[in-house]
């Protein structure tokens, strides 16, 4: 009898922390966030994954980072005026995204493989706005970018501006 319960609550403990521990993780990460930048920020957390080309939105880990589903960001809108944090985590290899001139990042966003970089900024100027890695991450670096899209909502009709293919705001 005793070896039963003893095997029970071996599986319960397991299951607990396997479920605990990344469940904690996001909680910390989450918390650690909304008490570094606060409420009124909103947060936009990205992954570059060189080995794939592709800047995305989901976590790459584990089986999608080998079998490459996890979708390319297209493009990310904000409201002019509205406070953001930029976070941004390197899967694999070295990143430094670079914006033109007119956005309010004016340094490269830099990242070594497996750690996060983050960038704050308030969105002044309404535009569309190309970040690309400028540091040579691998054989799918051309595909290392993503457009961040300030759009008024005042105007909500009009276009937040058009880029050309270097990324940078044409006037309006």
């Amino acid at each position: 009898m005793m070896p039963r319960i003893l095997e029970i609550l071996a599986a319960a403990l397991v299951v607990a922390t396997l479920v605990g521990v990344p469940a904690g993780i996001w909680w910390y990460d989450d918390y650690s966030f909304r008490a570094k930048f606060g409420d009124d920020v909103r947060i936009i957390t990205l992954t570059a994954s060189a080995d794939q080309g592709r800047v995305t939105e989901e976590h790459v880990g584990g089986h999608n980072y080998w079998s490459g589903r996890f979708d390319r960001v297209q493009e990310i809108t904000v409201d002019k005026g509205k406070k953001v944090a930029l976070v941004i985590t390197s899967a694999d290899v070295t990143h430094s995204f670079v914006f033109p001139p007119g956005f309010p990042v004016k340094d490269p966003i830099e990242m070594e493989g497996g750690h996060t970089a983050v960038a704050e900024f308030v969105a002044e100027r309404a535009g569309s706005y190309l970040a690309e890695c400028k540091a040579f991450c691998g054989c799918a670096h051309h595909g290392m970018f993503f457009k961040i899209v300030v759009r008024d909502p005042r105007r909500p009709g009009a276009l937040a501006g058009r880029s050309d293919a270097s990324g940078s705001r044409k006037a309006e």
